[in-house]
């Protein structure tokens, strides 16, 4: 019984701690007309000109914990099969807490309508699924914005991406693993337009079929497919214009007929960047009151970000149990960047003592290629055979330059440079074998690679 007691006041104070640390969040509680909580409703968080920010899910007992709000003003939308939509107006200054009611639509047979369209979320008993097509904030977009604002994903100011707070999370493209991580990760991921995706599937807990890097989850991005007959095509294009200009363009192309499918994909994304950042620190004496110099650090830093991408193939159908497919892919990616950075170190009644100005410039350039050729065999209804074999090429080449200039209180400078090649070959082949047998599904395979 003691055991049981100091088991449920550990509980409540990790509570406590927990929503004490998470002080500068908005709590909302989903219910309906009679408050009771819904679960697994789709909240959006919008700014006022609804572009989305953040989209995540209401847990079983209906509570959502968006994060801080830096807006003074924005707007909730939650969403759920059978019930109408809600909208909330929040202000930041005065709202931590609320509660967000959705009211079930009568069922009426008198006038049927169907209408197919997908849901933004689906939540399967092992994955999350976000058909990223019925979001239209995505329009113009780079992959990494779009993963950023979808449920449990988090994106570092480093491109570093975890999933329900875990890090280390394997990031794959129509199932086969990009074999990258961290800034390498992030180049691709930025060089790659929204368009061009149809699925984003979220596991935590992936299957034994799937490569699983340690236990932090799998993000399966999926591109698009076309499945109309004849020749196809869709162009998209964006220009955003704030401090610097954004321009996001993307090309598909299909052609379908019979036996065959051929594709092709392109896009090309620009965009300019800047941070302001602004450091003022005060070093006080023993008194703990009394100033004794200060530091002020205020920075600029700017660069851009171009890229090509392209991906193109075919597919064939052998009979209606055998298909085997063919894709290439390339991409390109250039990023530029500068800084320039001042430090001023200040006695107590803020002269200036000693002046550093800290100069830097990157440059990144990434080539990858890349080839995969899949063969699929499917024995019965309940039997099926898969094989592929891929191949990927980046190539990579980052030079870095960082200059020291002291000016008071007297001359000095100092500079480095560093020139970091890197060179990547990955070639993988693997095969995998299903049965369903009843309720119980049997999963085998082989994999071999060499990276």
């Amino acid at each position: 019984m003691h055991r049981v007691l100091c088991l449920l006041l550990l509980v409540m104070c990790v509570s406590l701690v927990s929503r004490a640390q998470d002080g500068d969040s908005l709590v909302i509680k989903v219910t309906n007309s009679s408050h009771h909580p819904l679960a697994n409703v789709t909240i959006e968080l919008l700014k006022q000109d609804s572009s989305l920010v953040k989209v995540v899910v209401s847990d079983s007992l209906g509570f959502v914990r968006l994060p801080s709000l830096l807006q003074k003003s924005f707007v909730v939308r939650g969403s759920l099969i059978g019930y109408a939509s809600a909208v909330l107006e929040i202000n930041s200054s005065n709202k931590k807490e609320c509660e967000l009611v959705l009211v079930a639509v009568e069922k009426s047979l008198q006038n049927l309508t169907i209408v197919a369209r997908r849901p933004f979320i689906e939540l399967r008993p092992d994955k999350t699924v976000v058909n990223m097509e019925a979001g239209i904030s995505n329009v113009g977009t780079t992959a990494m914005e779009a993963l950023e604002k979808l449920p449990g994903v988090s994106v570092d100011k480093d491109g570093n991406i975890s999933l329900k707070g875990r890090s280390g999370v394997m990031v794959m493209l129509d199932g086969k693993p990009t074999y990258l991580n961290g800034a390498e990760l992030a180049a691709l991921l930025n060089g790659m337009s929204a368009s061009q995706i149809s699925q984003v599937e979220l596991m935590d807990n992936p299957p034994a079929k799937l490569d699983a890097a340690g236990n932090a989850g799998i993000i399966n991005i999926k591109t698009k497919k076309n499945t109309q007959r004849g020749f196809s095509g869709t162009l998209n294009t964006s220009y955003g214009q704030g401090y610097y200009p954004k321009n996001n363009n993307s090309l598909s192309l299909n052609y379908r007929s019979g036996k065959w499918n051929v594709f092709t994909n392109y896009s090309f994304n620009y965009n300019g960047y800047f941070s302001r950042i602004y450091a003022l620190r005060t070093y006080f004496q023993r008194d703990g009151q009394t100033v004794a110099s200060l530091l002020e650090q205020p920075s600029f830093l700017q660069g851009s970000m171009a890229s090509h991408s392209l991906r193109t193939g075919a597919d064939y159908t052998i009979n209606n149990k055998t298909s085997i497919s063919l894709a290439l892919s390339g991409l390109s990616f250039n990023r530029e960047g500068s800084s320039n950075n001042p430090a001023y170190w200040m006695k107590g009644n803020r002269q200036v003592d000693s002046v550093i100005y800290t100069l830097s410039n990157n440059t990144t350039a990434w080539d990858n290629a890349g080839g995969s050729f899949n063969v699929r065999h499917v024995f019965s209804a309940n039997r099926e055979l898969t094989a592929d074999v891929d191949m990927l090429h980046y190539r990579i080449h980052s030079d870095q330059f960082f200059e020291n200039n002291a000016v008071l209180p007297r001359y000095y400078s100092e500079a480095s440079r560093a020139d970091i090649p890197t060179g990547i070959r990955i070639l993988s082949a693997k095969a995998d074998y299903t049965e369903q047998i009843e309720s119980l599904k049997l999963e085998g395979g082989w994999k071999s690679s060499n990276i």
